[in-house]
């Protein structure tokens, strides 16, 4: 559900067939190398929602499976392990992805951790560019949740999926004469 900032008048925006993975860091994910496999770094997360997460082979990961968001970056995982305090250990990442390279290194413990399913994510397009900037309100309530007793989260529209996407492989060859 979205409303404008402030205002009691929410819309629904999709219902969802299950329940997200998401939750918090619990280190700070530290800067890595982007457009590469990061076999150094790993994240932990602890999820307040979902249950499992999993390990996936390389070739699922470059299909899109373990995809998800810390603080504002999205990653990648192949492994994923499940450690003895319930939360888990996410490495073999792929960092920076989808234009947000500029998160790469600026996380803090207690990031916000989400990962994105088609069966759990739903994409709200900016209408205009007059929204960039402005911020609403977003509810997710659960099946037999009343809208009113669940807590608001304000988000403030970035724009970021309207940027172009960083170029890269770049190569130049001299023409004779200039």
């Amino acid at each position: 559900y979205v409303s404008d900032a402030g205002a009691e008048d929410y819309r629904s925006l999709k219902t969802l067939p299950s329940a997200a993975k998401m939750g918090y860091t619990t280190d700070a994910l530290p800067a890595g190398d982007v457009g590469v496999w990061d076999l150094t770094s790993t994240v932990n997360v602890r999820l307040v929602a979902g249950k499992l997460l999993e390990s996936r082979t390389e070739d699922e990961v470059l299909g899109g499976a373990n995809h998800g968001v810390v603080g504002v970056e999205l990653i990648a995982w192949q492994d994923a392990v499940l450690e003895a305090d319930g939360s888990w250990t996410l490495s073999k990442l792929l960092r920076g992805l989808r234009n947000s390279a500029d998160a790469v290194g600026v996380h803090d413990i207690g990031d916000f951790f989400y990962q994105i399913e088609r069966s759990t994510c739903n994409f709200v397009p900016i209408a205009a560019m007059s929204m960039v900037g402005r911020t609403f309100d977003f509810k997710a309530a659960s099946t037999g949740q009343f809208l009113e007793n669940v807590a608001s989260r304000p988000v403030k529209v970035r724009g970021l999926s309207m940027r172009p996407f960083t170029p890269i492989e770049l190569s130049a060859v001299a023409s004779p004469g200039g």
